[in-house]
């Protein structure tokens, strides 16, 4: 029985020495835990605290009317399965002859934005859609209305920031304190370009301003093709600054000033509907998880993956901070 209780009062002093020596290591482990569980008991304070929404059913293929669908595009984009879905139904759904596209968002990830321009550029060709901003449609929020037939603002909206976002974080000197190293192995010399445990090298700061330019070009393709602007207007507006509703009707980003009332009123002409359409208001109860998901999701993309590896078509809106300081 002694030897057993030697070696069991040996294994704890390892474990208390193990403790002593890395005492940064766990708490930041630590923190990072507590972290993240804040984190989600945000997302369900915020899930509880919200009205519930009930479920409004879109009508089958086969209903008679003439009837506009709202089909709402709010907060960050990072996925966009679900506006795409519903793009489909409105497609397929012969009662309704136009879409209200409601845009309250500073705009997101590049590839599911332009996934809902690409569906948004079919889906004209076969049903008028009109594009309402509320409170911001910037960056990608204003891309995804450049496909609608026509653009609505009211003044007060902020819209703009055409341009693309990068940012990368560097804990080099928070891992040296921790006395952390890191040992890389990679197949090629850009393949940890923007890692947030060292600085950028000027050559992989020329590679992503390269990417960057790329993808900002494609934005302003965009703008060319629907807009009609010239080259130097174009220009003009395409430095990441943001505009009201007032100044971008002015530049010929929207077309008119007016609430969503008046682009309902605008998508039953275009659809050629005579006297006030019926409008279908889409809503439906998410399930805890999928909301719980998504909520998660936004958050980690605002807060934790933004700053990483891709570029982003977004509007800082905390103090309305331009996109044009990620260029100094």
């Amino acid at each position: 029985m002694r030897p057993k209780r030697k070696i069991k009062m040996i294994e704890q002093s390892k474990d208390k020495r193990l403790w002593q020596k890395r005492p940064l290591s766990f708490g930041f482990l630590l923190l990072l835990g507590l972290f993240l569980l804040f984190l989600i008991l945000l997302v369900l304070v915020e899930k509880f605290s919200k009205p519930s929404q009930g479920t409004i059913s879109v009508a089958s293929g086969f209903s008679f009317g003439n009837k506009v669908a709202i089909l709402n595009l709010e907060g960050i984009i990072t996925q966009s399965e679900p506006t795409l879905k519903q793009l489909r139904a409105y497609l397929k759904n012969d009662s309704i002859k136009a879409v209200v596209l409601r845009v309250d968002s500073p705009g997101g990830a590049v590839a599911p934005t332009q996934e809902i321009y690409m569906e948004l550029k079919r889906f004209v060709q076969k049903k008028p859609v009109v594009a309402s901003m509320a409170t911001v449609s910037a960056s990608g929020g204003y891309y995804v209305c450049l496909p609608c037939n026509y653009i609505y603002a009211v003044p007060g909206t902020i819209t703009g920031s055409i341009g693309v976002l990068m940012q990368f974080m560097d804990i080099e000197e928070l891992l040296r304190w921790m006395k952390i190293k890191e040992e890389v192995i990679k197949s090629g010399r850009f393949k940890d370009a923007g890692s947030p445990y060292r600085p950028l090298s000027p050559e992989e700061r020329r590679y992503f301003e390269y990417v960057i330019q790329n993808v900002h070009q494609q934005f302003k393709n965009a703008l060319r093709e629907s807009r009609k602007l010239s080259p130097e207007q174009i220009e003009k507006v395409s430095d990441g600054r943001i505009f009201t509703g007032e100044i971008a009707k002015e530049l010929g980003l929207v077309d008119e000033l007016g609430n969503l009332e008046d682009a309902i009123k605008k998508a039953g002409e275009l659809a050629g509907i005579k006297g006030e359409p019926e409008v279908i208001w889409p809503r439906r109860r998410m399930g805890f998880f999928e909301e719980l998901g998504s909520e998660l999701a936004d958050v980690f993309f605002k807060e934790l993956l933004k700053p990483f590896y891709y570029p982003v078509w977004y509007l800082e809106t905390g103090l309305i901070k331009s996109q044009a300081r990620s260029e100094k």
